[in-house]
């Protein structure tokens, strides 16, 4: 009980404006890494899993997959790279398949980046993902498959 107390007091001290939990809760939120098993995938930089019964949304840091649905983001998208929006859209399907093919049903190393808010305005955490030991924007990167890169 008292190594808790001290444990406590230590996480206290050090995220005076995190929301503080206790370990026992267990919760990726203010964790550094955290691994978790994805059990869905929405599209090529978005991604839920189940954590102690709740289900969580996770969007990649520092990638943005093309999109898989049409709008105006898409249309951005495309013109940025001079291709048309169907273009555009296949490759964010192509985002999409691969990441369920390496991310469903597998246990990823998420990461919080402290440089980076927790969440992002739609509630899903803000997190760079690790399978097999490498980090999978930049498999996305490397296969052509995110409209942006973003390093800032």
């Amino acid at each position: 009980m008292k190594k808790f107390l001290i444990l406590l007091v230590l996480l206290v001290s050090s995220c005076e404006n995190e929301k503080i939990v206790t370990i026992e809760e267990g919760l990726p939120i203010i964790d550094y890494e955290s691994r978790v098993t994805i059990s869905e995938v929405t599209d090529g930089d978005t991604y839920k899993f189940l954590w102690k019964g709740e289900v969580w949304k996770i969007r990649l840091l520092f990638i943005d997959c093309f999109e898989i649905r049409n709008g105006s983001a898409l249309q951005r998208q495309a013109e940025k790279f001079n291709i048309s929006t169907d273009s555009a859209k296949a490759l964010g399907f192509k985002a999409k398949e691969l990441a369920q093919e390496l991310l469903i049903d597998n246990e990823i190393l998420i990461r919080r980046d402290s440089s980076e808010p927790n969440f992002d305005s739609f509630g899903r955490l803000l997190r760079t993902l690790e399978v097999n030991g490498e980090n999978f924007g930049d498999i996305l990167g490397a296969k052509g498959l995110a409209a942006d890169t973003i390093l800032d």
